[in-house]
């Protein structure tokens, strides 16, 4: 007999989710998206914005075959400290990986840890969008023996900017990515990453969060870019999320980090709270 893979169950209690969450709704507008692409906006002087989740992952076909199949991600974590109005201190964590590689071996171990600073260069007008600026480092936390992460150290320079029209907003990521090459020692690939979302109400609570993000590598074939997709509402003042993924353009082979856009699908869940701390 067939055994199940993870990734019904994982299916069907994210269905579940989606209808549910809805009807959970207050009427209050939705804080910061659950996206990749990322705003301009800071939280703010003294405040924080925290949030935690979980993800699931997972490939029709792996290259090469002791490469990870399914992946969950927990406890996801991404993190902005307002230090300034204009500049957060950014923090985020993949958090424990646990894996079956496509020998059906199964492989944990910890995810990397990016940190980053994110600076508002202008704000929003009628006539203008939001217009902002993003460093981020990846630490070498993952090992690469199980082929989960590239154990380098990796910086990456984003552009980014947003726009607000009545009851939906549109977002807009341009940057470089400069990464230590795992299959070629003493050597490092640039790579151009390029994301775009838009987020709109669905009636008068819930938000709906599309996206489209990826990059571009050296090589032909390491152009990847998935579809995102998602509803967020609030309850209570805390950001409910449920999202999902799939792949659009490129093969299933990773790129340094495990599922960095290769994966065939994915779903997860994220929550997140804002405090005011000084």
């Amino acid at each position: 007999m067939q055994r199940q893979r993870p990734g019904i169950r994982a299916i069907c209690a994210f269905t579940v989710a989606l209808c549910l969450l809805p009807g959970l709704a207050l009427r209050t507008k939705a804080q910061r998206p659950t996206l990749l692409t990322e705003s301009p906006s800071t939280a703010g002087k003294g405040r924080l914005s925290a949030g935690v989740g979980v993800e699931y992952l997972e490939k029709n076909k792996v290259t090469p075959l002791r490469a990870p199949s399914l992946l969950w991600r927990f406890p996801v974590t991404r993190n902005y400290l307002g230090v300034g109005e204009i500049v957060d201190v950014v923090l985020d964590w993949r958090g424990r990986l646990f894996a079956e590689q496509g020998t059906g071996r199964r492989v944990s171990d910890w995810g990397d840890i990016s940190l980053g600073t994110k600076i508002r260069l202008l704000r929003e007008k009628r006539s203008h969008p939001a217009f902002g600026i993003l460093y981020l480092v990846k630490l070498p936390n993952t090992s690469r023996d199980d082929l989960l992460g590239s154990n380098a150290t990796d910086f990456f320079l984003s552009f980014l900017a947003s726009k607000t029209f009545t009851e939906f907003e549109l977002r807009g990521n341009l940057g470089l990515g400069i990464l230590d090459d795992p299959e070629n020692p003493h050597s490092q690939l640039d790579i151009y990453t390029m994301s775009f979302a838009c987020t709109f109400p669905l009636g008068s609570a819930p938000q709906l969060l599309l996206e489209w993000a990826g990059f571009l590598g050296p090589h032909r074939d390491q152009a990847k870019f998935v579809a995102r997709y998602g509803i967020e509402v609030s309850v209570a003042r805390v950001t409910w999320a449920v999202f999902g993924s799939f792949r659009v353009i490129g093969d299933e082979k990773d790129f340094g980090t495990a599922f960095d856009y290769s994966e065939t699908w994915g779903v997860g869940i994220l929550v997140r709270k804002e405090f005011k701390l000084w």
